[in-house]
């Protein structure tokens, strides 16, 4: 869950999202200090000096992060190479928050652009998408003989243009020999 974006903001839910000692001191809620990570849709929590409860609008206890690799597909008739951004991260796909949890792609968004469109398949390219569903993409060649290469940034943000919180670059490859 993420703290309120307008509002009162009380210590309960301070120490809810981030934990911490009791009594409550706010010198440990310090930016990148251990318990609020350093990431973008905390930025406006300070990393020293003056803090308020104020600085915590939105502020969540999440890291994220993309780590995909290139993505190589091969096959003697038709190969298809597959990008899957799933909404909560599932075993074995791609995780982009920790911790997840099944619900945490409600509140994203994710935007796939490509450097050439051959051979590319899926959702919009350039455009946000929401995630509260799986979302893939595909590089598809049925060329005998032929590889194609393509370029693919994927960016995830807050939903409804806020910040992004991860962004990776990839080439996926998909070759008929």
């Amino acid at each position: 869950m993420a703290m309120p974006s307008s509002g009162t903001i009380t210590f309960a839910q301070l120490q809810t999202e981030f934990g911490g000692s009791n009594p409550i001191s706010l010198s440990e809620y310090y930016r990148g200090g251990g318990l609020v990570p350093n990431i973008t849709a905390n930025n406006a929590v300070p990393t020293s000096g003056a803090i308020d409860l104020q600085d915590f609008y939105g502020a969540i206890n999440r890291s994220f992060s993309l780590a995909i690799g290139d993505i190589i597909a091969a096959g003697s008739f038709v190969t298809a190479a597959e990008l899957g951004i799933y909404r909560n991260g599932q075993a074995n796909s791609t995780t982009w928050t920790t911790p997840t949890e099944t619900t945490i792609g409600d509140g994203y968004e994710v935007r796939v652009t490509v450097d050439a469109e051959l051979g590319v398949s899926g959702p919009a390219r350039g455009t946000w998408h929401a995630l509260t569903s799986n979302r893939f993409w595909y590089v598809t060649n049925d060329v005998s003989g032929t590889t194609i290469y393509t370029q693919f940034t994927i960016d995830i943000r807050i939903a409804g243009g806020g910040a992004t919180v991860c962004s990776e670059t990839l080439t996926m490859s998909a070759e008929v020999y």
